[in-house]
């Protein structure tokens, strides 16, 4: 590793002098046996012992390179995304195809997915296996120790002399054109130093290594850190010093000396790989515009074109949270590059598995148990850095804290925590919630509901949800990962957590909220906003142990309504000789049930709940039994008009009251069907039309006058979530 040196003041030196008082540091650089500071566990962590001496040497064989910010200086720390670079697949057996599918491809490459999938990581693997340029949009140089800062500078500070433009089809166009050209003429010629900077570096790192004797695949490795870590690399960062001493040069000259680089040098970079895209997708939107001036542009139409045309025959890789494909392909069209097409790609892999989890866990651990392995996959499963995180906190504090290390994370990023043990409220563990209770509410588009309806479907059906709209928006926001080009799914527990977070407290979706906006709106379709799955805590406690009066909360349709429709009602257990089969949560009000047979189940054995049918395909049903007082009992499906032919042995619910003559009670006139359809938020059909069984509408008035129920709890999730893993 090169001993570090005092860079000289930038002043002193013009770019090719200071590129020749690098060479040394390059050149030791290369013949250095170690490419990164290695991590090393502590014996003890806080207060409390962490790892003994056997699992210290088992970690110290790993050679996990060591996280170098200014966050870990007091407080080391193992840098997972460096972990086997360049051969993830030892970790991951699938991660050869998906690589291959990356590196395979001719043309430019957009990488799109939530934070924290694998994006980075892919794009670390493809530069060790390939000679390539990694320039990285990222603001936070504490948190993100990876990349020069050369770019993240030139976005983080308006370049001098740009105006922002208005874009208008008046008499003022012209002079908006103009202010446009201007500002990407200033632009370009600063990307253009970029990458020049980085190609000069380039030519002379491969001059290096060819003269020193060093193989092109271990040149290739070094080189990739050197992008990645200047800092640890050479002790400086001398891409962002390099470009900060061409500034002078114009664009024009900067071209051709990147071309006349390229023509000299023995290897070509096969691509630039820019990290974080989706900053430069947000910025300097009013400063460009597209070529035909029709709309405003972010600073990644110029950046993809700028990059596109010095390199015309590298690929282009942008990796983000949301890079948006047409402003991709229009900067591609008008650019000179000699690759014309843009694709995109998703897939990153996940913890999708319990076996792959608990081979990655006893990995870096060690012995794990089959119990602690499946406890980690049921809180953690999904995206990689879920899991690399937990890793990382354990490795530091060590395996008999890893509950604890659990605990805190959850807490950390959802708000949850089991109280099983007191948490860590040191700095080295506190992350940011995934999303905040006030970003949820302000969500548009629907988006709020649609989660809100995922969360019920994971809950009582223990299923994921596919979105198909609204689906580049979970994915910025971290709440869904892509599963195709234009699917998304929503299924991480660490998500749902923060869900029932938010909804315990929302003043916006809960069920009454949602309600009560139908009452001052009856247009609002209430079909895909759990509706029925709120209800069933108001007909819960509507019609408890003592009863309630069947008209206080239903409306009865048609011209003859039931004459029962005044009797006390309560919600009763339907008895069968069979033991319920069905163990809900404690914390829980209904039972659940996926498939006809739970479905039979429920009505052949003890009914102590209102039961959710998840036919998620066409709407979840409501059913419970009330006890009509002098009627019996009544199977009532809340929110769908919906007939169950296992009601044969019910007795038929009378539709006149029974009359009695002398000693005789005369048969009464009965529904076909012991139902009532009760529905949530439509009129059943026109007043004055008779029908069998009968139908009713609920009084949202009166159950709004009821205390507002807690929909969820946590432990309706863990319980779904332990469910799912099983």
């Amino acid at each position: 590793m090169a001993q570090q040196q005092k860079a000289p003041p930038k002043s002193r030196w013009d770019p090719h002098t200071y590129l020749e008082s690098c060479n040394e540091r390059i050149l030791a650089y290369l013949r250095s046996a170690d490419d990164h500071p290695v991590y090393e566990a502590p014996t003890h962590f806080e207060t409390h012992p962490s790892w003994p001496e056997d699992d210290l040497v088992r970690i110290r064989a790993l050679q996990i390179p060591k996280l170098m910010t200014k966050v870990h200086e007091r407080m080391p720390a193992p840098d997972m995304l460096l972990y086997r670079l360049g051969s993830l697949e030892f970790l991951d057996t699938e991660f050869t195809g998906r690589l291959r599918d990356l590196l395979d491809r001719s043309d430019h490459t957009v990488i799109v997915n939530a934070s924290g999938t694998g994006k980075t990581r892919l794009l670390f693997e493809a530069l060790s296996r390939r000679w390539g340029f990694y320039v990285t949009c990222a603001q936070d140089t504490y948190a993100n120790p990876y990349g020069s800062h050369d770019l993240s500078y030139l976005i983080s500070s308006l370049p001098s002399g740009m105006v922002p433009h208005c874009l208008r089809s008046d008499s003022r166009a012209a002079e908006n054109s103009r202010k446009v050209d201007g500002n990407r003429l200033i632009i370009h010629r600063r990307l253009k130093h970029l990458v020049l900077a980085r190609m000069m570096i380039f030519a002379r790192f491969c001059q290096l290594f060819r003269d020193a004797g060093i193989l092109p695949d271990v040149a290739r490795r070094k080189w990739t850190l050197l992008q990645l870590r200047p800092h640890v690399a050479v002790r400086v960062d001398i891409f962002s010093n390099l470009v900060d001493m061409l500034g002078h040069i114009d664009e024009d000259v900067a071209a051709a000396e990147i071309m006349r680089l390229q023509a000299e040098c023995f290897v070509q970079p096969q691509f630039i790989a820019v990290d974080e895209a989706q900053i430069a997708s947000i910025g300097f939107k009013s400063y460009f515009a597209t070529a035909t001036m029709e709309t405003s542009a972010p600073l990644l139409r110029e950046l993809a074109m700028c990059f596109a045309s010095s390199l015309p025959d590298s690929r282009v890789l942008l990796a983000g949270i949301s890079v948006d494909m047409s402003v991709v392909e229009e900067a591609v069209r008008y650019s000179t590059t000699n690759i014309h097409q843009v694709t995109c790609l998703h897939s990153l892999g996940r913890f999708a598995t319990i076996e792959r989890t608990a081979a990655y866990l006893r990995h870096f651990l060690g012995d794990l148990s089959d119990v602690q392995c499946l406890e980690v996959f049921s809180r953690m499963r999904g995206r990689n850095r879920f899991m690399a995180v937990f890793v990382q906190h354990v490795l530091q504090a060590g395996l008999a804290q890893m509950t604890r290390v659990l605990d805190t994370l959850v807490y950390s990023l959802t708000g949850f925590t089991p109280k099983r043990v007191a948490l860590y409220q040191s700095p080295w563990i506190n992350y940011n919630t995934l999303i905040t209770d006030n970003s949820l509410d302000d969500l548009e588009n629907g988006l709020a509901t649609q989660l809100r309806k995922a969360l019920m479907r994971f809950a009582f059906g223990r299923t994921s949800t596919i979105l198909r709209i609204n689906n580049v928006y979970a994915v910025e926001l971290g709440l869904a990962l892509y599963i195709t080009d234009d699917e998304v799914e929503v299924f991480e527990p660490l998500v749902f957590y923060r869900l029932v977070s938010w909804l315990q407290v929302t003043k916006v979706y809960s069920v009454d909220a949602l309600l009560r906006r139908r009452l001052v709106d009856p247009t609002i379709t209430t079909h895909n906003m759990g509706i029925a799955e709120g209800l069933r805590l108001y007909i819960a406690s509507t019609f408890p142990a003592g009863g309630g009066v069947l008209d206080d909360y239903f409306h009865f349709e048609g011209p003859s309504p039931p004459f029962w429709k005044h009797h006390n009602a309560r919600l009763v257990v339907y008895t069968r000789l069979h033991q319920n089969p069905f163990c809900a949560a404690s914390s829980s009000n209904v039972l659940s049930a996926t498939t006809p047979q739970d479905v039979l189940s429920w009505l052949s054995n003890n009914v102590e709940h209102p039961f959710l049918v998840t036919n998620w395909a066409r709407g979840p049903d409501l059913l419970f039994f009330l006890d009509v007082h002098d009627v019996g009992p009544i199977l009532s499906p809340t929110d769908r008009k919906a007939l169950l032919a296992v009601l044969d042995d019910l007795p038929p619910v009378p539709l006149d009251v029974p009359q009695r003559q002398g000693e005789k009670i005369l048969s009464a006139r009965a529904y076909k069907f012991s139902i009532l359809h009760v529905l949530s938020s439509a009129p059943a059909w026109k007043a004055d039309k008779p029908y069998d069984p009968p139908v009713a509408c609920l009084d949202l008035d009166a159950l709004l006058l009821k205390d507002r129920p807690s929909e969820l709890d946590y432990a309706d999730v863990i319980d779904s979530v332990s469910e799912h893993d099983c």
